[in-house]
Protein backbone atom coordinates (compact mmCIF):
# COMPACT_ATOMS: atom_id res chain seq x y z
CA UNK A 1 0.00 0.00 0.00
CA UNK A 2 1.01 3.17 -1.02
CA UNK A 3 1.64 6.51 1.55
CA UNK A 4 -0.98 8.45 -0.65
CA UNK A 5 -3.29 5.30 -0.23
CA UNK A 6 -3.05 4.84 3.60
CA UNK A 7 -3.87 8.54 3.87
CA UNK A 8 -7.36 8.10 1.61
CA UNK A 9 -7.79 5.19 3.99
CA UNK A 10 -6.97 6.78 6.84
CA UNK A 11 -8.46 10.30 6.24
CA UNK A 12 -11.27 9.17 3.69
CA UNK A 13 -9.58 11.40 0.99
CA UNK A 14 -10.67 14.55 2.18
CA UNK A 15 -9.41 17.74 3.39
CA UNK A 16 -8.59 16.94 7.28
CA UNK A 17 -7.70 19.38 9.90
CA UNK A 18 -4.13 20.64 12.17
CA UNK A 19 -4.34 17.76 13.94
CA UNK A 20 -4.23 15.13 11.24
CA UNK A 21 -0.94 16.82 9.65
CA UNK A 22 2.35 15.10 9.15
CA UNK A 23 3.76 15.82 12.20
CA UNK A 24 6.28 12.98 12.49
CA UNK A 25 6.20 10.02 14.96
CA UNK A 26 4.87 9.65 18.39
CA UNK A 27 2.85 12.57 18.64
CA UNK A 28 -0.37 12.83 21.11
CA UNK A 29 -2.28 15.96 22.55
CA UNK A 30 0.21 15.13 26.08
CA UNK A 31 3.10 16.30 24.04
CA UNK A 32 3.14 19.81 24.45
CA UNK A 33 5.91 20.61 22.05
CA UNK A 34 4.45 18.31 18.85
CA UNK A 35 0.61 18.84 19.84
CA UNK A 36 -0.50 20.51 16.48
CA UNK A 37 -3.44 22.11 17.98
CA UNK A 38 -1.25 23.70 20.92
CA UNK A 39 0.57 27.06 20.69
CA UNK A 40 2.60 26.82 24.11
CA UNK A 41 4.84 30.06 25.83
CA UNK A 42 8.44 30.19 25.67
CA UNK A 43 9.58 32.96 28.55
CA UNK A 44 13.33 33.67 28.26
CA UNK A 45 15.56 35.64 30.68
CA UNK A 46 19.02 36.19 30.35
CA UNK A 47 21.40 35.71 33.51
CA UNK A 48 23.58 38.55 32.35
CA UNK A 49 22.73 42.08 30.53
CA UNK A 50 24.22 42.82 27.17
CA UNK A 51 23.35 39.41 25.77
CA UNK A 52 22.14 41.28 22.60
CA UNK A 53 25.46 43.09 21.79
CA UNK A 54 27.51 39.43 22.57
CA UNK A 55 25.41 37.00 20.11
CA UNK A 56 26.07 39.98 17.55
CA UNK A 57 29.39 40.09 17.96
CA UNK A 58 29.70 36.36 17.59
CA UNK A 59 27.47 35.86 14.58
CA UNK A 60 28.44 34.93 11.52
CA UNK A 61 26.33 33.87 8.38
CA UNK A 62 28.19 31.63 6.86
CA UNK A 63 29.39 30.11 10.27
CA UNK A 64 26.17 27.66 12.49
CA UNK A 65 28.41 25.03 14.22
CA UNK A 66 30.75 27.29 16.70
CA UNK A 67 28.10 30.14 17.57
CA UNK A 68 28.41 31.02 21.64
CA UNK A 69 25.33 30.54 23.84
CA UNK A 70 24.62 32.93 26.46
CA UNK A 71 23.18 31.51 29.60
CA UNK A 72 19.09 32.17 30.20
CA UNK A 73 16.71 30.81 32.48
CA UNK A 74 13.63 29.28 30.08
CA UNK A 75 10.09 29.37 31.59
CA UNK A 76 7.89 26.92 29.50
CA UNK A 77 3.65 27.17 29.69
CA UNK A 78 2.82 23.73 29.32
CA UNK A 79 -0.06 23.63 27.44
CA UNK A 80 -0.80 19.82 28.08
CA UNK A 81 -0.48 20.05 31.80
CA UNK A 82 -1.48 24.07 32.45
CA UNK A 83 1.40 23.90 34.50
CA UNK A 84 4.49 26.39 34.37
CA UNK A 85 8.00 24.83 34.26
CA UNK A 86 11.34 26.61 34.95
CA UNK A 87 14.19 25.50 33.37
CA UNK A 88 17.81 26.92 34.39
CA UNK A 89 21.12 26.91 32.24
CA UNK A 90 19.60 27.09 29.29
CA UNK A 91 21.95 27.73 26.65
CA UNK A 92 20.18 30.53 23.86
CA UNK A 93 21.98 31.65 20.89
CA UNK A 94 20.76 33.38 17.25
CA UNK A 95 20.08 30.81 14.47
CA UNK A 96 20.27 31.28 10.57
CA UNK A 97 22.35 32.98 8.66
CA UNK A 98 20.32 35.68 6.57
CA UNK A 99 21.52 39.47 6.33
CA UNK A 100 18.23 40.73 8.48
CA UNK A 101 19.50 44.75 8.13
CA UNK A 102 18.55 44.75 4.67
CA UNK A 103 14.78 44.26 4.82
CA UNK A 104 12.11 44.64 7.32
CA UNK A 105 10.62 41.41 6.81
CA UNK A 106 13.11 39.60 8.34
CA UNK A 107 13.58 38.61 12.03
CA UNK A 108 16.01 36.79 13.83
CA UNK A 109 15.44 33.51 15.25
CA UNK A 110 16.98 31.77 18.23
CA UNK A 111 18.40 28.08 19.11
CA UNK A 112 17.32 26.59 23.05
CA UNK A 113 19.95 24.18 23.78
CA UNK A 114 18.98 22.56 27.00
CA UNK A 115 21.95 20.88 27.67
CA UNK A 116 24.84 23.54 26.73
CA UNK A 117 25.34 23.71 30.26
CA UNK A 118 23.82 20.72 31.63
CA UNK A 119 25.48 17.75 29.16
CA UNK A 120 22.61 15.28 28.82
CA UNK A 121 19.78 16.87 30.22
CA UNK A 122 16.47 16.55 27.83
CA UNK A 123 13.62 18.88 27.21
CA UNK A 124 10.22 16.75 26.50
CA UNK A 125 12.69 14.38 24.89
CA UNK A 126 14.79 16.99 22.85
CA UNK A 127 18.13 18.14 23.60
CA UNK A 128 17.40 21.60 21.57
CA UNK A 129 14.65 23.17 19.62
CA UNK A 130 14.72 25.94 16.97
CA UNK A 131 12.28 29.42 17.20
CA UNK A 132 12.85 29.95 13.72
CA UNK A 133 12.69 33.86 12.56
CA UNK A 134 11.38 34.97 8.93
CA UNK A 135 14.26 34.80 7.10
CA UNK A 136 12.55 35.16 4.10
CA UNK A 137 8.89 33.72 4.77
CA UNK A 138 6.61 36.24 6.33
CA UNK A 139 3.71 33.72 6.19
CA UNK A 140 5.31 31.66 8.76
CA UNK A 141 4.20 28.41 7.86
CA UNK A 142 6.04 27.02 4.86
CA UNK A 143 8.28 25.41 7.52
CA UNK A 144 5.68 23.17 9.03
CA UNK A 145 3.93 22.48 5.66
CA UNK A 146 6.74 21.29 3.85
CA UNK A 147 8.02 19.40 6.85
CA UNK A 148 4.98 18.07 7.73
CA UNK A 149 4.26 17.03 3.63
CA UNK A 150 7.90 15.07 3.63
CA UNK A 151 6.20 13.47 6.92
CA UNK A 152 2.77 12.46 5.44
CA UNK A 153 5.00 11.18 2.30
CA UNK A 154 7.10 8.95 4.89
CA UNK A 155 10.45 10.83 4.58
CA UNK A 156 11.62 11.26 8.03
CA UNK A 157 11.57 14.75 8.78
CA UNK A 158 12.26 17.46 11.87
CA UNK A 159 8.22 18.42 13.61
CA UNK A 160 7.12 21.90 13.81
CA UNK A 161 4.54 23.40 15.51
CA UNK A 162 4.02 26.91 16.42
CA UNK A 163 4.88 28.87 20.02
CA UNK A 164 4.85 32.20 21.29
CA UNK A 165 7.96 33.89 22.76
CA UNK A 166 8.94 36.60 25.43
CA UNK A 167 12.33 37.32 25.77
CA UNK A 168 13.22 39.27 28.65
CA UNK A 169 9.57 40.24 29.43
CA UNK A 170 9.30 41.51 26.54
CA UNK A 171 6.33 39.64 24.03
CA UNK A 172 9.19 38.90 20.33
CA UNK A 173 5.60 37.28 18.87
CA UNK A 174 4.86 34.44 17.30
CA UNK A 175 7.50 31.97 15.66
CA UNK A 176 7.47 28.35 14.33
CA UNK A 177 8.86 25.93 16.63
CA UNK A 178 10.97 23.23 14.64
CA UNK A 179 12.66 20.04 16.20
CA UNK A 180 16.79 19.60 16.23
CA UNK A 181 17.13 17.10 13.49
CA UNK A 182 20.88 16.69 13.82
CA UNK A 183 21.27 14.99 17.25
CA UNK A 184 20.71 11.57 19.59
CA UNK A 185 16.87 12.64 20.33
CA UNK A 186 16.01 12.86 16.73
CA UNK A 187 17.07 9.81 15.57
CA UNK A 188 15.93 8.18 18.29
CA UNK A 189 12.32 9.15 17.93
CA UNK A 190 12.08 9.17 14.01
CA UNK A 191 14.26 5.85 13.78
CA UNK A 192 14.19 3.90 17.20
CA UNK A 193 18.26 4.44 17.55
CA UNK A 194 20.77 6.29 17.14
CA UNK A 195 23.63 3.54 16.52
CA UNK A 196 25.01 4.21 12.85
CA UNK A 197 26.33 7.05 10.66
CA UNK A 198 25.05 10.24 10.34
CA UNK A 199 26.49 13.14 7.87
CA UNK A 200 24.86 16.81 7.80
CA UNK A 201 25.41 18.70 4.38
CA UNK A 202 24.94 22.74 5.76
CA UNK A 203 25.02 24.18 2.66
CA UNK A 204 25.53 28.20 3.32
CA UNK A 205 27.42 26.89 6.77
CA UNK A 206 29.87 24.24 5.05
CA UNK A 207 29.28 23.68 1.23
CA UNK A 208 26.50 21.98 -1.18
CA UNK A 209 26.73 18.29 -2.06
CA UNK A 210 27.41 17.07 -5.55
CA UNK A 211 27.21 13.72 -3.91
CA UNK A 212 29.33 12.20 -5.67
CA UNK A 213 33.36 10.98 -5.54
CA UNK A 214 35.63 13.27 -4.38
CA UNK A 215 39.27 11.35 -2.88
CA UNK A 216 40.77 8.85 -1.48
CA UNK A 217 41.24 10.70 1.63
CA UNK A 218 38.40 11.03 3.90
CA UNK A 219 39.34 14.04 5.25
CA UNK A 220 38.68 15.80 2.35
CA UNK A 221 34.36 14.83 3.07
CA UNK A 222 34.19 16.29 6.03
CA UNK A 223 33.73 19.70 5.52
CA UNK A 224 30.76 19.32 3.09
CA UNK A 225 29.81 15.87 5.27
CA UNK A 226 30.12 16.56 8.41
CA UNK A 227 29.78 14.11 11.00
CA UNK A 228 26.92 13.94 13.64
CA UNK A 229 26.42 12.04 16.82
CA UNK A 230 29.70 9.98 17.24
CA UNK A 231 30.27 9.24 13.17
CA UNK A 232 34.21 9.89 12.75
CA UNK A 233 36.95 8.71 9.87
CA UNK A 234 36.33 5.29 9.86
CA UNK A 235 32.45 5.57 9.13
CA UNK A 236 33.06 7.96 6.28
CA UNK A 237 35.87 5.30 4.99
CA UNK A 238 33.21 2.29 5.60
CA UNK A 239 29.85 3.69 4.35
CA UNK A 240 29.77 7.64 3.01
CA UNK A 241 33.10 7.08 0.37
CA UNK A 242 31.75 3.42 -1.20
CA UNK A 243 28.14 5.03 -1.61
CA UNK A 244 29.73 8.39 -3.31
CA UNK A 245 32.09 5.63 -5.39
CA UNK A 246 29.15 4.02 -6.65
CA UNK A 247 27.31 6.61 -7.74
CA UNK A 248 30.23 7.90 -9.59
CA UNK A 249 30.27 4.83 -11.90
CA UNK A 250 30.33 5.37 -15.31
CA UNK A 251 26.91 3.70 -16.54
CA UNK A 252 23.67 3.57 -15.66
CA UNK A 253 23.76 -0.23 -15.99
CA UNK A 254 26.47 -0.19 -13.04
CA UNK A 255 24.83 2.24 -10.92
CA UNK A 256 21.66 0.62 -11.38
CA UNK A 257 23.73 -2.80 -10.29
CA UNK A 258 25.51 -1.01 -6.62
CA UNK A 259 23.29 1.84 -5.65
CA UNK A 260 20.35 -0.55 -3.86
CA UNK A 261 22.89 -1.70 -1.67
CA UNK A 262 24.13 1.69 -0.55
CA UNK A 263 21.20 3.76 -0.19
CA UNK A 264 17.20 3.23 0.17
CA UNK A 265 16.14 3.83 -3.44
CA UNK A 266 12.39 3.81 -3.16
CA UNK A 267 12.49 6.45 -0.06
CA UNK A 268 15.93 8.83 -2.12
CA UNK A 269 13.09 8.92 -4.72
CA UNK A 270 9.90 10.09 -2.47
CA UNK A 271 12.16 12.78 -1.01
CA UNK A 272 13.33 14.08 -4.29
CA UNK A 273 10.13 13.91 -5.81
CA UNK A 274 8.51 16.24 -2.88
CA UNK A 275 11.28 18.78 -2.95
CA UNK A 276 10.25 19.00 -7.14
CA UNK A 277 6.48 19.34 -6.12
CA UNK A 278 6.74 21.97 -3.39
CA UNK A 279 9.08 23.12 -5.36
CA UNK A 280 11.81 23.73 -2.86
CA UNK A 281 15.47 25.50 -4.76
CA UNK A 282 17.35 25.06 -1.66
CA UNK A 283 16.92 21.47 -0.76
CA UNK A 284 19.00 18.29 -1.15
CA UNK A 285 17.30 17.46 -5.05
CA UNK A 286 18.00 21.20 -6.08
CA UNK A 287 20.79 22.80 -4.71
CA UNK A 288 22.62 20.04 -2.84
CA UNK A 289 22.29 21.63 0.37
CA UNK A 290 19.99 21.35 4.08
CA UNK A 291 19.66 17.88 4.19
CA UNK A 292 21.53 14.86 5.98
CA UNK A 293 22.06 11.19 5.25
CA UNK A 294 21.30 8.48 8.09
CA UNK A 295 22.40 4.79 7.69
CA UNK A 296 21.28 2.47 10.29
CA UNK A 297 23.46 -0.22 11.77
CA UNK A 298 22.29 -2.62 9.44
CA UNK A 299 20.39 -0.19 6.45
CA UNK A 300 20.83 1.60 3.91
CA UNK A 301 21.64 5.37 3.54
CA UNK A 302 18.46 7.48 4.09
CA UNK A 303 17.54 11.52 3.28
CA UNK A 304 16.57 13.55 6.37
CA UNK A 305 15.56 16.99 4.84
CA UNK A 306 15.90 19.85 7.04
CA UNK A 307 15.26 24.04 6.61
CA UNK A 308 12.30 24.17 4.38
CA UNK A 309 11.69 27.95 4.45
CA UNK A 310 12.01 29.01 0.71
CA UNK A 311 9.87 26.48 -0.11
CA UNK A 312 6.23 26.34 -1.98
CA UNK A 313 7.27 29.43 -3.85
CA UNK A 314 7.74 29.97 -7.13
CA UNK A 315 10.30 32.96 -7.54
CA UNK A 316 13.21 31.76 -6.52
CA UNK A 317 13.25 30.00 -9.99
CA UNK A 318 13.09 30.89 -13.79
CA UNK A 319 10.35 29.34 -15.30
CA UNK A 320 12.80 27.12 -17.56
CA UNK A 321 14.56 25.91 -14.16
CA UNK A 322 11.28 25.02 -12.60
CA UNK A 323 10.28 20.99 -14.38
CA UNK A 324 10.58 18.09 -12.11
CA UNK A 325 13.64 17.44 -13.56
CA UNK A 326 15.51 20.62 -13.70
CA UNK A 327 14.21 22.57 -10.92
CA UNK A 328 17.27 24.80 -9.50
CA UNK A 329 17.83 28.17 -7.93
CA UNK A 330 17.93 31.13 -9.76
CA UNK A 331 21.21 32.36 -7.91
CA UNK A 332 22.81 28.83 -8.87
CA UNK A 333 23.94 28.03 -12.47
CA UNK A 334 24.52 24.44 -12.15
CA UNK A 335 23.34 23.12 -8.65
CA UNK A 336 21.67 19.60 -8.45
CA UNK A 337 23.93 16.56 -7.31
CA UNK A 338 24.38 14.41 -10.04
CA UNK A 339 23.49 11.49 -8.49
CA UNK A 340 20.06 13.61 -7.96
CA UNK A 341 19.91 13.55 -12.02
CA UNK A 342 21.40 10.35 -12.54
CA UNK A 343 18.43 8.49 -10.24
CA UNK A 344 15.73 10.83 -11.89
CA UNK A 345 16.80 9.42 -15.45
CA UNK A 346 17.75 5.96 -14.04
CA UNK A 347 14.57 5.35 -12.47
CA UNK A 348 12.52 7.62 -14.33
CA UNK A 349 9.24 6.01 -14.35
CA UNK A 350 9.25 5.40 -10.69
CA UNK A 351 10.07 8.83 -10.35
CA UNK A 352 7.39 10.07 -12.49
CA UNK A 353 4.91 8.37 -10.86
CA UNK A 354 6.12 8.52 -7.18
CA UNK A 355 5.62 12.68 -8.28
CA UNK A 356 1.80 12.07 -9.14
CA UNK A 357 1.31 9.96 -5.74
CA UNK A 358 3.06 12.92 -3.92
CA UNK A 359 0.74 15.52 -5.34
CA UNK A 360 -2.33 13.89 -4.46
CA UNK A 361 -1.50 14.58 -1.09
CA UNK A 362 -0.35 18.40 -2.48
CA UNK A 363 -3.66 18.83 -4.44
CA UNK A 364 -5.07 22.44 -3.15
CA UNK A 365 -8.47 20.58 -2.09
CA UNK A 366 -6.33 18.87 0.27
CA UNK A 367 -3.64 21.79 1.64
CA UNK A 368 -5.45 24.86 1.60
CA UNK A 369 -7.86 23.48 3.72
CA UNK A 370 -4.91 22.75 6.06
CA UNK A 371 -3.94 26.17 5.17
CA UNK A 372 -7.06 27.71 6.67
CA UNK A 373 -7.45 25.93 9.44
CA UNK A 374 -3.88 26.86 10.59
CA UNK A 375 -4.73 31.01 9.83
CA UNK A 376 -7.78 30.46 12.12
CA UNK A 377 -5.24 29.11 14.61
CA UNK A 378 -2.58 31.07 14.76
CA UNK A 379 -4.78 34.49 14.09
CA UNK A 380 -4.92 35.42 17.15
CA UNK A 381 -1.31 35.28 18.08
CA UNK A 382 -0.10 37.20 15.03
CA UNK A 383 -2.32 39.61 15.72
CA UNK A 384 -0.49 40.56 18.82
CA UNK A 385 2.89 40.11 17.27
CA UNK A 386 4.75 43.30 17.35
CA UNK A 387 6.74 42.45 14.00
CA UNK A 388 4.02 40.95 11.62
CA UNK A 389 0.91 43.25 10.33
CA UNK A 390 -1.50 40.77 10.12
CA UNK A 391 -3.40 41.85 7.05
CA UNK A 392 -0.21 42.08 5.01
CA UNK A 393 0.24 37.78 6.69
CA UNK A 394 -2.94 37.16 5.42
CA UNK A 395 -2.58 38.92 1.75
CA UNK A 396 0.79 36.21 1.71
CA UNK A 397 -1.12 33.88 2.61
CA UNK A 398 -3.87 34.26 -0.15
CA UNK A 399 -0.94 34.27 -2.81
CA UNK A 400 0.75 31.01 -0.93
CA UNK A 401 -3.01 29.12 -2.04
CA UNK A 402 -2.67 29.94 -5.62
CA UNK A 403 1.22 29.42 -5.74
CA UNK A 404 0.04 25.91 -4.58
CA UNK A 405 -2.75 25.58 -7.23
CA UNK A 406 -0.15 26.71 -9.76
CA UNK A 407 2.91 24.80 -9.16
CA UNK A 408 0.25 21.37 -8.46
CA UNK A 409 -0.96 21.91 -12.13
CA UNK A 410 2.75 22.20 -13.60
CA UNK A 411 3.89 19.12 -11.51
CA UNK A 412 0.89 17.06 -12.17
CA UNK A 413 1.11 17.67 -16.12
CA UNK A 414 4.92 17.30 -16.37
CA UNK A 415 4.93 13.84 -14.23
CA UNK A 416 1.21 12.63 -16.18
CA UNK A 417 3.49 12.75 -19.63
CA UNK A 418 6.37 10.34 -18.08
CA UNK A 419 4.74 8.53 -15.60
CA UNK A 420 3.86 4.42 -16.40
Amino acid sequence: MTVASLSRLLFGGVAFGIGAMGCGPGVTADEPLWDPDAVPTYRIQFDEPGWESRLEENFDPLECEDRVYERATVVFENPATGKVETWADVGVRYRGHNAYEESKLERRGFKLSFDAFSPNRSFHGVDKINLLGTEGDYTLLRERLALGLMNDAGVESPRVTHARLYVDGKFMGLFPNSEEPDDEAFLDAHFGEHDGSYYKIKGYCGGRAALQYMTDNPLDYVPTYAPKVDTDEADVVADLMPMLSCASVDTDEELAACLPDHIDVDAWLREIAVDMVLPDVDGMASAGQNFLLYRPPEGRFVVVPWDKDLSLTLTNHLPEDAGIFTLKPAWLESSQPVLVNRMRQLYRQQFCDTVLDVADRYDPAVLSPRIDALEEQLLPYVKQDPFLDWQTWQWIIDDLHETIRLRHDQVVLEATACAG
